[in-house]
């Protein structure tokens, strides 16, 4: 399924299988997408800020550049996402699984990062936050 640069702001998409779907730079802000399986997904640029994903799975996914500033993420499942330079700045993190996730040069901004799992994640902070 190809969403690339489709507008689905505010979309209503609970528990859909979105497995493997093209999203690239499509603006999903506001959306629904609790418990939605979005492993192997590509979102990369994705506008996902206010997003509620909790409960979703996005195992594999390409998140690069993805804009996931203010979503709630209540014990979403990143395992091995690619979210290089993704912003995640004011997520609310709770029991949010990143293991394996590829997080270099994320905005970590305002993150509660107690509240995620981030084992084998791969962090590294863009030079603007190391200098705050």
């Amino acid at each position: 399924m190809n969403l690339s640069g489709c507008t689905l702001r505010g979309a209503f998409l609970t528990v859909s299988e979105l497995d493997g779907a093209r999203l690239d730079d499509a603006d999903m802000s506001e959306a629904n997408l609790t418990g939605t399986d979005l492993s192997n997904a590509s979102l990369a640029g994705t506008n996902l800020s206010g997003a509620d994903m909790s409960f979703a799975i996005c195992t594999f996914a390409d998140m690069t550049h993805a804009d996931l500033s203010g979503a709630r993420l209540t014990e979403a499942i990143f395992f091995n996402a690619n979210m290089q330079g993704c912003t995640l700045r004011g997520a609310y993190l709770k029991d949010t699984i990143f293991t394996g996730a590829d997080l270099r040069n994320a905005d970590l901004t305002d993150l509660d990062l107690d509240a995620g799992l981030f084992d084998g994640a791969t962090l590294s902070l863009p030079k603007r936050q190391l200098e705050k």
